[in-house]
């Protein structure tokens, strides 16, 4: 019986590594310096933190020029010099860049605009396939055949509502507040902009701009 016990456990293990395998890629170089950018190795003045971003920076041309890396590591050095509030280590790390970010010196100035944008982008990168899926089947479960009519707006809009009460928890745990019930008016949701555009068909209306659609949208982690 115990015997038989460890073996499932066994078993269960094993299977549960060879999923997280399939879901990864643990030979990308990236992964293993995301924990860079977690809060508590980013302000910790222990000698194993990182003196630059150099390595990552490299690995990611097209989000830093060229001309910012040295002015975003001298950022990355200064940064666990510097006093923040208690609590901005145990925030998630978006949360965190954002507090950053909108810190100001005496000055009025933020000192770190550089090393925040940076970041934010690195983190804004869907490293597992799984959060792109999710959107892409929300997508098609939004615009069926016979909803393929629906403008980019209102297509980008339904993501957006969706996400919105996932992180809620259910729709009857969401709270919802005074400005989205001001928005719900006749000129903000049938403006006659929309109204006056005439039919297309499904071919044309799916040439749409998916760069704007994904915008605002936020890759759920997994």
């Amino acid at each position: 019986m115990i015997n038989d016990f460890k073996t499932n456990c066994r078993n269960f293990m094993i299977t549960g590594c060879k999923e997280i395998l399939k879901r990864y890629d643990f030979s990308n170089p990236i992964l293993p310096k995301l924990k860079w950018l977690n809060p508590k190795e980013a302000l910790s003045s222990n000698v194993s933190r990182s003196s630059t971003l150099q390595p990552l920076m490299c690995l990611l041309p097209r989000i830093v020029k060229a001309e910012q890396m040295q002015i975003i590591d001298d950022q990355w050095r200064k940064l666990s010099f510097t006093k923040f509030p208690n609590n901005f280590k145990e925030l998630p790390p978006d949360k965190f860049w954002l507090s950053v970010k909108e810190s100001k010196d005496h000055s009025g100035c933020n000192e770190f605009d550089e090393l925040c944008n940076f970041a934010l982008n690195v983190l804004l990168l869907p490293h597992s396939s799984a959060a792109c899926e999710r959107v892409f089947s929300k997508m098609n479960s939004i615009k069926t055949k016979s909803r393929n009519r629906l403008l980019l707006s209102t297509t980008k809009s339904l993501l957006l509502a969706s996400q919105c009460v996932s992180r809620a928890g259910s729709c009857g745990k969401f709270d919802v507040t005074e400005e989205m019930l001001h928005c719900m008016t006749k000129n903000i949701m049938y403006p006659n902009k929309a109204l006056s555009k005439p039919n297309t068909s499904s071919s044309t209306t799916n040439q749409l701009d998916y760069e704007d659609l994904y915008e605002d949208i936020v890759f759920e982690e997994f």
